[in-house]
């Protein structure tokens, strides 16, 4: 995966999971995800735009 997508997008950690865990109100419970993997499982990308028309 790496040989086919910038550095930027190529993730450096894969967790394998049987499914997500659900808040009370079906979105994603980061906080079950972190008591399963550690901290490291959530990162927020940063925007790093490099066309002109975006920056």
């Amino acid at each position: 995966m790496a040989a086919s997508l910038p550095p930027f997008m190529a993730h450096g950690h894969f967790a394998i999971i049987d499914a997500l865990p659900l808040s009370a109100n079906g979105k994603t419970d980061k906080a079950a995800l972190v008591a399963m993997h550690g901290p490291s499982i959530i990162r927020r990308a940063r925007s790093t735009s490099s066309s002109r028309m975006r920056r």
